[in-house]
Order: structure tokens, then C-alpha cells, then sequence
């Protein structure tokens, strides 16, 4: 019997992980549930989002799941230490802008490199602090953009054309002229071909990192197909 994972998110940010975890097959049962009327979470509070994160974790563990994964960065800095403590017997990950980045063997040696992340990362005492431990003297630079998980949100779930919108965002990043540019956010990886091809980078994706920590704490095999993958978006206020 195939062990049940879930996955909670924001929006429609996290199926970017999704298709990591297809991608390396772990052998699983999949239910995503994410907030997609409250999306996004860049501009909400730390206790709405706790509040919104109770409910979905209450969903999946009707579904008996044992472990749930966090695809949001912004859930994750503002909640996942609350939903530890309040849910000692599940396992919880998380996903965080990946600022160890030039600590990694892949970023080895690397010059010029920025971070884009949501305002609300950006702000979180969380991420202030693996900034101090992972890059204190600021060699990534750290770019927050305001409005560009919402612009893809509505890009991919409503098919909205928005394309001039998502211009003047990254616009805002040129004239730092990036060669590496992290994705801080799991929405960005949903478009992270037009990122590289508009900006003329390497956009750099945590998401195996992740999936790769899932796997070794879940102890579930890779290389297999998942079995299933249920998808919700009904949670509201």
C-alpha cells in the first residue's frame, strides 16, 4: 500500500512541485489542496495564513495522510514552527528561498546572483534569518517583486493575458543584469523558461532539493509512478 502524502498551497504555485514529484515517480498517494480564493498570501497576515493552513491540514488528515509538504514559500516562513508544535505526530516540509545557494556544490564559484521572492518572504523573520546564516555578507541579491506570483496565478488558472504585466515586473530586474537568478517563490518556476529567455539568465529551482528531502524523510522509493493525485481548491474564508 502506497504511502499518502499532502500538499498544501497558497494557489496553484506548488503544482510546479507536482510536476517534480511525477517527475522522479515517488511511489505515492498525492492530495493537493490549496487556497486559491485567498491567493495570493504575499499581503495577508501571519494568522490568517495559520488560521487557512489549520483547514487544510484538517482535510488531509481525514485523508490519513502522514506527511505534508508546504509548497508555498511565504506558508512556509509564517507557519510551518505553529503547525509543528500543534501537529507533533505529522511530519511537515517545507520549501524556502534557497539562499544556501552558493554554499551548494551547484553554486560553487557562481557570480552575479539574485533571489526574486514575495514581499512577504521577503519581510518574514524567518527568512532574515537564514539570510544571516546563510549569506551574511549579502552576495546574493535579494530583489523582492510585489505582484508576479498573482500575475502567474491568474496566468495559468483563469488564462488571463497578462503578459505586459509580467514584462514590467521583471523589468524591474535588468538592470542588475543577473547571470543566476533563484526562484524564491513556487509560482516562478511555472514560467521559468520565459524568465531565463527575457532576462537572459540561468534560472536557478530548489524544487529537487525538496522533493529530494521529501523522499529521504517519507522513506519512499523513487522511480515509480504515483499512483494518484486528488486535487481541491474549495477552502474559503
Amino acid at each position: 500500500m502506497n504511502k499518502k502524502i499532502g500538499i498544501i498551497d497558497s494557489g496553484v504555485g506548488g503544482l510546479s512541485l507536482v510536476q517534480e514529484i511525477k517527475r522522479i515517480g515517488l511511489e505515492a498517494n498525492c492530495y493537493y489542496i490549496c487556497d486559491h480564493q485567498n491567493v495570493p498570501y504575499g499581503g495577508k497576515t501571519q494568522q490568517f495564513m495559520l488560521e487557512q493552513s489549520l483547514k487544510m491540514v484538517a482535510a488531509l488528515k481525514l485523508k490519513e495522510v502522514s506527511l505534508i509538504l508546504l509548497a508555498c514559500n511565504t506558508l512556509t516562513v509564517e507557519t510551518i514552527e505553529d503547525l509543528r508544535k500543534l501537529y507533533p505526530e505529522l511530519q511537515f516540509v517545507g520549501i524556502e528561498p534557497f539562499i544556501n545557494y552558493l554554499n551548494h556544490p551547484s553554486g560553487n564559484g557562481k557570480q552575479n546572483v539574485g533571489l526574486i521572492l514575495t514581499e512577504a518572504t521577503f519581510n518574514s523573520k524567518r527568512f532574515k534569518n537564514l539570510q544571516l546564516k546563510h549569506d551574511p555578507n549579502s552576495k546574493i541579491k535579494v530583489v523582492p517583486l510585489k505582484n508576479l506570483a498573482l500575475l502567474i496565478e491568474q496566468k495559468i488558472s483563469s488564462d488571463i493575458n497578462v503578459d505586459k504585466e509580467i514584462d514590467n515586473e521583471l523589468n524591474i530586474l535588468k538592470e542588475f543584469e543577473f547571470d543566476h537568478l533563484i526562484l524564491g517563490c513556487t509560482h516562478y518556476p511555472l514560467i521559468a523558461e520565459y524568465i531565463e529567455s527575457y532576462l537572459r539568465v540561468m534560472a536557478i529551482d530548489p524544487h529537487l532539493q525538496v522533493i529530494q528531502q521529501l523522499a529521504k524523510l517519507s522513506g519512499l522509493p523513487v522511480g515509480n509512478p504515483i499512483n494518484d493525485i486528488q486535487f481541491s481548491s474549495n477552502l474559503g474564508d
